[in-house]
């Protein structure tokens, strides 16, 4: 990977390619250069995070701000691999630090709540079952199956795991809705 040609530090996340060069940015200097060139005013917020989640585990989030011609986009990812992801998004007249704390009570309200409930039979056989016939989370690719993956409750499920889980619902109706990450599901 290419280092940042702005600092030198950090890897470079983002090519910038024009017909004579292409120039690499880590996040940071890319936010920086966007902020110089729409003309405001920026400073970086945070870096990281943590809260507790509906278990009483700690959760780590590392965030990243995206300053972009429209506005900002800021995503709060879970430390851990298939862990949860929340974001919001706002316009360039919008203060950063509004838009941090609206992230921060994003992430507060969905790690309080969880959809899945693990329990045991008596031969010892682990089962994962929704606990309000509904689920909330997010779906992505899994490399590993070469197929779909859902993470809920933070925890990733594959295609065939939620099948099972659903399975319980045999003969009833369904309805899926999906929404960007900067959204909000009821």
């Amino acid at each position: 990977m290419e280092k940042c040609n702005q600092c030198n530090e950090h890897e470079a996340s983002i090519v910038l390619t024009t017909n004579s060069a292409k120039e690499y940015f880590c996040r940071s200097c890319y936010n920086h250069r966007m902020a110089d060139e729409l003309g405001i005013e920026y400073k970086e917020q945070i870096n990281s995070f943590s809260v507790m989640d509906h278990s009483g585990e700690k959760r780590h989030f590392e965030v990243e701000e995206h300053l972009h011609p429209e506005g900002f986009y800021i995503e709060a990812r879970e430390s851990q691999q298939d862990g949860y992801l929340f974001a919001v998004d706002g316009e360039l007249h919008e203060k950063i630090e509004r838009l941090i704390a609206k992230l921060k009570n994003k992430v507060k309200r969905g790690v309080s709540q969880s959809f899945i409930q693990v329990s045991s039979f008596p031969n010892g056989e682990i089962v994962h079952r929704l606990k309000r016939d509904q689920l909330l989370g997010r779906i992505e690719y899994d490399e590993e199956h070469t197929g779909p993956k859902v993470i809920v409750d933070g925890r990733r499920y594959s295609w065939e795991e939620l099948g099972r889980m659903l399975l319980t619902y045999e003969g009833f109706q369904i309805k899926i809705e999906t929404t960007d990450p900067t959204g909000e599901i009821e």
